[in-house]
């Protein structure tokens, strides 16, 4: 079936987008996955546009914007309990010379997505199959093959976003009427998943999950050697205000999310062994 409107509206949010774009700013993900060329290319306009230091950074820096993949399939399957089309040769990268930031919007041509049937387990396993086997899997291959860069560091940037969306949808009131369902993927994607709904050995999603240190990476995304975090670079050296407490301000802050997040998966925990928990638990945290 087709996404209605509203839930075009909805997935907008990870940069979904659905109008057709000028040809010579589309890219079908089908040759980023099949092409070698292409692929090369592809990484090439990538550094070019954010001046990246190297092939390798420009490949983190791809996977990171292809990562809003997931969130946008995630949400789907999670809030709607349905499972978006992601067939690679309907999946377009639509950019629109944004310079450094270099942030591509996806168009599915056409926008379409199957509804869950009676027996979610298996159907869940595939849409999770669809998402990281189909599109992320060969990608990472194709890009450590071609420049070399880590395979840690680019699942680590596909992590880092599934992590940081389920937190914000579990916050997000409006969604309370599917919180269960989301609480059940989430523990599902990082501690039940095999890893070959990854395409992996093991699932990277509870490699890369901290727990108490919330959202700190194992790995560097290389930003910093890109034009925008060299500018982000030169910006945090010193204070904003010029005041040494703000630092020290802004890490307690952080302590504080990293408290917040080390609950939230005890929390997943406690649901699914007990089936229920207090949600007052939370705000012990956050004084």
């Amino acid at each position: 079936m087709r996404l209605s409107e509203e839930e075009v509206k909805a997935l907008e949010t990870y940069r979904f987008s659905s109008e057709a774009a000028d040809v010579s700013s589309s890219m079908l993900l089908a040759r980023l996955l099949n092409d070698d060329g292409q692929l090369a290319k592809y990484v090439a306009h990538v550094r070019a546009e954010m001046g990246a230091a190297n092939d390798a950074v420009a490949a983190s820096m791809l996977v990171k914007r292809l990562s809003f993949l997931a969130p946008m399939a995630l949400y789907a399957m999670s809030v709607w309990n349905k499972r978006l089309v992601l067939d690679p040769e309907r999946i377009w990268l639509d950019t629109d010379g944004e310079g450094e930031m270099w942030m591509p919007r996806f168009r599915l041509a056409p926008p379409e997505a199957e509804m869950c049937g009676i027996e979610r387990s298996g159907w869940r396993e595939q849409a999770v199959r669809d998402v990281f086997v189909g599109l992320f899997a060969p990608l990472i291959v194709r890009l450590r093959r071609l420049t070399r860069v880590s395979p840690l560091i680019l699942w680590e940037n596909v992590a880092i976003y599934v992590y940081w969306v389920y937190e914000r949808w579990l916050e997000d009131e409006s969604l309370a009427p599917v919180a269960d369902r989301l609480r059940d993927d989430f523990y599902f994607l990082v501690y039940d998943a095999d890893g070959r709904l990854f395409g992996q050995k093991d699932n990277p999603l509870r490699r890369f999950w901290k727990g108490a240190s919330g959202m700190q990476r194992t790995t560097c995304c290389l930003y910093v050697q890109t034009n925008g975090g060299h500018a982000a670079k030169r910006a945090h050296s010193k204070p904003a205000s010029g005041k040494p407490d703000d630092r020290k301000a802004a890490g307690g802050q952080f302590h504080i999310f990293d408290k917040m997040f080390a609950k939230f998966v005890d929390f997943c925990r406690d649901f699914r062994e007990n089936g229920s928990v207090d949600i007052a638990y939370f705000g012990e945290t956050a004084r």
